[in-house]
């Protein structure tokens, strides 16, 4: 019975009512075209996750380091870049850093 009494508690709201006295209260549909219209997928504030196919590293059997990306739905097969030695796979994760390093510079002004 407590239950039920915390329960209607977390459910009750003092919030502003979804209509004013004599109207109804906007139907999912009204709901969903008015957030559709106000939200700006180039608003880079609110977008927490960009678009990202999956990728994956692992070594293949001749010891070379294997980049791996997802196929898009319009590609016939994955991405693949295969760095052929440990000197080529060092390259490339120095490279990378200094292109991240480069970007922290940038933002940090």
């Amino acid at each position: 019975m407590k239950d039920e009494e915390n329960q209607e508690d977390f459910f009750a709201s003092e919030s502003e009512p979804l209509a004013r006295e004599g109207q109804s209260p906007p139907s999912i549909d009204e709901t969903v075209e008015e957030e559709e219209e106000l939200f700006n997928w180039n608003d880079g504030e609110d977008i927490v996750v960009h678009e990202q196919r999956a990728l994956a590293v692992y070594e293949n059997k001749f010891g070379g380091i294997v980049i791996r990306q997802e196929q898009a739905w319009d590609d016939e097969d994955d991405t693949v870049i295969v760095l052929a030695s440990p000197g080529a796979a060092y390259r490339l994760v120095e490279a990378i850093q200094n292109q991240l390093n480069a970007q922290k510079q940038r933002r940090n002004g």
